[in-house]
């Protein structure tokens, strides 16, 4: 399968994570300042040297849903078998004020992530 533009390749300083690329400068895989996760897991957003935005998922979060470990993780990322499919917009379940599911897949298996977002301002 050929690999997605810039797949596998490590994040810029920029980003000002560790990671690497699903998509590039788009989607990306990261490790929580440099590490891997122990604790709560979570999406991050950041922008781009162009002032654009992409989205970051954290590489054990993206292993609990496929149920596989974060090296397979990161060879599927690295040999273009994991594919970020797209994206649909989803209830919120959360309290959030919207929500999108990120669908992944390696070969056979399937994973979703979904992302909350709270735009909504309250008045005092």
């Amino acid at each position: 399968m050929p690999l997605a533009p810039g797949q596998g390749k490590p994040l810029p300083e920029s980003l000002k994570c560790a990671g690497e690329w699903v998509i590039e400068d788009h989607v990306f895989l990261y490790f929580p300042d440099g590490q891997l996760a122990t604790g709560p897991r979570f999406t991050r957003g950041a922008s781009r040297e162009d002032g654009r935005s992409c989205i970051g998922f954290d590489v054990e979060q993206l292993a609990t849903a496929f149920d596989l470990d974060v090296p397979s993780i990161l060879a599927a990322n690295r040999e273009g078998t994991l594919v970020c499919r797209g994206t649909a917009k989803t209830p919120p379940t959360h309290g959030g004020s919207s929500a999108t599911t990120y669908a992944f897949q390696i070969r056979e298996r399937n994973a979703y992530l979904k992302v909350e977002i709270n735009t909504n301002e309250g008045t005092a």
